[in-house]
């Protein structure tokens, strides 16, 4: 797909979205397709309703016009304001980042609760604290990444596991996604994942979805 081609995807979708034709899930989702690569190698993708053309630079998504193209402006009924320009990806991450992190708080003064109540040790809460930290450290890294990219390959792989029954061997299922930086990373693979899908992580979301 060229920049011409993406541009007129863009407004036959923005027609229809306004219309209530399709929603704003699966407007989103095939917006978020209509990615063109340059002859350089950048990877460059249209904003929700405004149509401004960003490019992947310095692990982010900028705002640029395309060599040969002109900046494209927003079309009518589109949204306007600081909300409007922020990039491709899904706005109200920060929203989601603090539900999550009032659950999290929620479920560790549960337990915090719990081991003074039932272990009777308040020096326990030393280490319900310590663990607490390492589940936000990861939590957060989690909640604050985003990504996009295509499924390149899945390989069974045989692990060496251990349980409460020794060690054993089990197989398990990657797929090896290819992002629109160009990194190649591997991943569990998920029930209905297949090479050549389009997947998306976005900020705030616990979870991959499929475009």
């Amino acid at each position: 797909m060229d920049f011409a081609a993406a541009e007129r995807e863009f407004l036959r979708l923005e027609e229809m979205r306004s219309a209530g034709h399709i929603t704003e899930d699966e407007y989103r989702g095939r917006l978020s397709a209509l990615r063109v690569t340059d002859q350089d190698g950048q990877v460059w993708m249209l904003q929700e309703r405004t149509g401004q053309w960003y490019v992947y630079y310095g692990n982010q998504w900028m705002p640029a016009t395309p060599q040969g193209r002109q900046a494209t402006a927003m079309p009518p009924g589109a949204v306007g304001g600081p909300a409007a320009h922020t990039g491709p990806q899904q706005r109200g991450g920060g929203s989601k980042i603090a539900m999550w992190i009032g659950v999290w708080a929620a479920i560790w003064i549960v337990v915090a609760v719990a081991v003074v109540v039932l272990a009777d040790e308040p020096e326990a809460l030393i280490g319900v604290g310590v663990a607490a930290l390492i589940s936000l450290i990861l939590v957060m890294t989690n909640l604050n990444s985003q990504w996009s990219g295509q499924v390149t390959d899945l390989r069974t792989e045989r692990e060496r596991v251990s349980d409460e029954d020794g060690w054993h061997y089990r197989d398990v299922t990657y797929a090896y996604i290819r992002h629109d930086n160009g990194k190649v990373k591997r991943v569990h693979a998920m029930p209905g994942w297949q090479v050549g899908d389009r997947l998306e992580k976005r900020r705030g979301d616990t979870s991959v979805r499929k475009l």
